[in-house]
């Protein structure tokens, strides 16, 4: 189901402040990353979207916002390969 989603906001696009979203780790359920600008407007018509799919769908959704500072944190990683 999570390609409902993610054509909600595909439909939405980028008037609306979306400009990409993709179904990703769908071996458990999947997550739906989302490209989008974040101003007042576009996180209103985040919500509006989200209340859109459970009332068709009859799911709840989560919301995972932000990002990590991965490699900004922890430096690159060096490998070295022995043979």
């Amino acid at each position: 189901m999570t390609d409902v989603l993610v054509n909600l906001f595909r439909e939405a696009g980028p008037d609306a402040g979306f400009f990409g979203a993709k179904i990703t780790g769908g071996g458990c359920g999947g997550t739906v990353a989302v490209l989008m600008r974040d101003d007042a407007p576009a996180r209103r018509r985040l919500n509006l979207i989200r209340q859109q799919y459970q009332q068709q769908t009859g799911r709840e959704t989560m919301l995972f916002d932000g990002s990590s500072p991965g490699a900004c944190l922890t430096g690159p990683c060096e490998w070295t390969l022995s043979t």
